[in-house]
């Protein structure tokens, strides 16, 4: 996300941290183009009630210099520069929205299955993915809507 900041700006982007609780507020900026990132928040703004949590987690895993990246359905290996990222998860029913064990088994067999094991599409190498080099996991709830993203046009004259 930082080099994702970072390419807005030098692009000429401008980042604004405004808190806003009602969508008129919204239509008030003299901006052309807005990009709410009020995740969950938009519930409450948008009076979106399709709007709704959904969770997810992520292992961390001691980085690993792969030049692909994996994915399939919600399973995927992503190299980072600080970490291989095993992840992700969808879950919509959930107790808590802090990482779990069961959630870490899951992930970790689901993403050798699919990746590690031969006969497997594509094979990463055994010996650099190991369960004792599992140093985190983390977990974090975003915003899904069951009809997809919404867009908002409000007019005027630009």
């Amino acid at each position: 996300m930082s080099k994702l900041l970072q390419d807005v700006q030098e692009l000429g982007g401008k980042i604004y941290e405004i808190a806003f609780n009602f969508s008129d507020e919204i239509q008030s900026l003299s901006e052309d183009v807005i990009f709410d990132c009020l995740g969950l928040g938009a519930r409450e703004v948008f009076a979106d009630l399709e709007l709704k949590p959904v969770k997810g987690q992520l292992l961390l895993h001691a980085a690993i210099d792969l030049d692909f990246v994996l994915g399939h359905d919600e399973y995927c290996l992503v190299p980072r520069g600080d970490a291989l990222v095993f992840g992700s998860l969808w879950q919509e029913d959930f107790d808590t929205p802090e990482p779990n064990l069961e959630n870490e088994e899951l992930i970790w067999d689901e993403v050798n299955r699919l990746f590690g094991d031969k006969g497997s599409t594509v094979e990463v190498p055994k010996q650099h993915i190991k369960r004792e080099l599992i140093f985190d996991s983390v977990a974090a709830l975003r915003p899904f809507r069951q009809g997809g993203v919404r867009l908002v046009h409000w007019g005027g004259s630009k």
